[in-house]
């Protein structure tokens, strides 16, 4: 190709790993199709085999290549951070004394929106509340969250800057099926919000020091269940 080195920037897990997850997302919740499909995962894989150089964001995307069997001598595992502003964020309490549970990112069901809309809605308090922040990508998310909203009005959503709600929001929750790193999640830290994110995301290794929670992706029940012991653990 006359280039010195080609390098492949790998912002998400293994295709493998990304088809195999968005598989059983869309079994769950059968409202979207994969943008991994069979014609992305064979133009990847060669991708993978022309590198010179492989970038991952994470310990996840490193590993998923890894266990995916690229050599490992092409991987280069980068550092990523966040804005620095989200540090200044003034933490205030809710004006209307609520919890608010936020979740900021694209609303589709491989970023787990049906999953947590699901789990919190049995979470019992009328103080409670789920914003989502992002836009939808399909007609049929939308539809559905509509809907959602008409069983449960605790649900609201909206778009912009996070930062005024990160300001008010009692808990961050990142419930990807599959997320290379997350800049959400670490905005969150940043502002010093608590933080539960799934087990498929490059962020859970930035809880070690207890920054937060990590639970299993995809899993309806464990969720639901974390969620409710912390709605009891912070009620008023």
């Amino acid at each position: 190709m006359g280039v010195g080195k080609l390098v492949l920037e790998m912002p998400n897990s293994h295709p493998d790993n990304v088809r195999a997850l968005h598989a059983a997302a869309t079994r769950l919740h059968p409202l979207e199709r994969t943008w991994m499909g069979a014609a992305f995962a064979r133009r990847a894989a060669a991708e993978f085999a022309m590198a010179d150089e492989i970038r991952t964001n994470s310990d996840y995307t490193s590993e998923s290549a890894a266990a995916a069997g690229v050599d490992a001598a092409k991987i280069v595992r980068r550092r990523l951070g966040c804005d620095p502003r989200f540090a200044g964020i003034r933490r205030v309490p809710h004006p209307e004394g609520l919890r608010v549970v936020v979740l900021v990112g694209s609303l589709t069901v491989f970023k787990g929106i049906p999953l947590l809309v699901e789990a919190f809605r049995s979470v019992e308090g009328a103080d409670l509340r789920l914003v989502l922040v992002g836009g939808w990508a399909s007609r049929a998310m939308r539809v559905w969250l509509e809907q959602s909203r008409g069983l449960d009005p605790r649900l609201s959503w909206t778009t912009g800057d996070p930062a005024p709600h990160l300001a008010t929001a009692s808990l961050m929750a990142h419930p990807s099926w599959e997320d290379g790193w997350g800049y959400s999640p670490a905005e969150a830290l940043a502002a010093k919000v608590p933080l539960v994110v799934s087990d498929q995301t490059g962020m859970k290794e930035l809880l070690g020091a207890g920054g937060g929670d990590v639970l299993p992706a995809g899993d309806p029940t464990a969720w639901a269940d974390w969620l409710r012991a912390w709605a009891t653990r912070t009620a008023p």
